[in-house]
């Protein structure tokens, strides 16, 4: 682990790295920490196609989601989609239902 973390991804060279991959593989991922619990994940937006953040359905609360949609948004990152995560049908399928209902109430 380098001494700041956070130093590195915010680093200019994090972005030549990035431009590199881009030009000789054909997707990069970066595995980052979830930003509403680590704002240094937003840091490295600007050199990205966007995000695609991981929700566990059964771990996962709706505030927790909402405040990384608005972490991301503030470092201007784009939200390409999400990666769902079930542990259980029936768990993933009532959490679901949930956070459908939790989101229609906001908009």
């Amino acid at each position: 682990m380098p001494p700041e973390p956070a130093a590195c991804l915010a680093s200019d060279r994090l972005g030549e790295l990035l431009a590199y991959a881009r030009q000789h593989y054909d997707a990069v991922l970066l595995v980052l920490p979830p930003p509403s619990k680590n704002s240094d994940a937003a840091l490295p937006a600007r050199w990205l196609t966007g995000y695609a953040p991981l929700v566990t359905m059964e771990n996962t609360r709706f505030w927790d989601i909402t405040q990384s949609l608005d972490t991301l948004e503030n470092a201007g990152a784009r939200i390409c989609g999400w990666i769902l995560q079930a542990a259980s049908d029936s768990g993933a399928e009532k959490k679901l239902k949930d956070f459908k209902n939790q989101q229609d109430a906001i908009l």
